[in-house]
């Protein structure tokens, strides 16, 4: 449900949360169950979209889930970003 806008990254007092645009050659070599999505920059439609979190340095303050604007419109207890 990610609509890629970076507000969990830019409030994330951390660092734990990275955004990054991957190439998709480079992602020949990545584990299988490395996830990415297509991304929504019309300025680089043949990248792909990941969001990295690094749980040794997440303290679990939940900003990134405030600060995300989406949520699933049939459950909207259910958010992109969930703790």
């Amino acid at each position: 449900m990610c609509i890629q806008c970076g507000k969990c990254v830019f409030v994330c007092p951390h660092s734990a949360i990275r955004a990054k645009l991957v190439d998709p050659a480079d992602l020949d070599s990545a584990p299988a169950n490395f996830r990415t999505i297509p991304s929504a920059f019309k300025e680089m439609p043949d990248r792909r979209h990941t969001l990295q979190v690094s749980e040794l340095d997440c303290t679990g303050c939940r900003l990134c889930v405030e600060a995300c604007p989406v949520f699933d419109k049939q459950d909207p207890e259910r958010r992109s970003l969930e703790m």
